[in-house]
């Protein structure tokens, strides 16, 4: 694997550890109009895809502020976010004919480790700032985004 394809892949994961739906949401963005031929990347690249992905992100964002909702590192939203990141890191080295296991692996890796980091940073940065936890949320939301679309454009070029 490409140093460029296992950042991107890394990257990717780390993003599904923080939003599960926004990795691969902004991939799918990305892969619009390309001519990836291979699964999941294919997959990805349709509208239908693109536009549900798309919603389940942005409604993942606003239930993440609600108090109901469990801590991401128990069981089941954990395997989601794991799930998420290998889909990304699988799609982002198929799309550059790599190993798409190394790309899986590699991604839901990094959603796990960054599912524990981020739910520790998020609370750590509302204890020290005196921010209640939407707030934190809501900057979380966008260096989610913020490091996705970075990775997912980089992937591809």
């Amino acid at each position: 694997m490409t140093l460029r394809t296992f950042a991107s892949a890394a990257t990717l994961g780390w993003v599904a550890g923080m939003r599960s739906m926004t990795a691969p949401a902004l991939l799918a963005s990305a892969l619009a109009g390309s001519r990836a031929r291979s699964f999941p990347a294919r997959q990805l690249s349709t509208t239908l895809a693109r536009r549900g992905l798309a919603l389940a992100a942005l409604g993942e964002m606003g239930a993440d502020k609600l108090p109901m909702i469990p801590p991401r590192t128990t069981p089941v939203p954990l395997m989601g976010r794991l799930g998420m990141g290998a889909i990304a890191g699988a799609a982002v080295a198929g799309a550059n004919r790599q190993s798409r296991v190394a790309g899986a692996l590699v991604g839901g890796a990094m959603a796990v480790a960054s599912s524990f980091a981020m739910e520790r940073a998020r609370r750590r940065v509302g204890e020290a700032t005196d921010t209640s936890d939407p707030v934190v949320a809501l900057g979380e939301d966008g260096l989610a985004v913020a490091l996705g679309s970075a990775a997912a454009y980089a992937a591809l070029r």
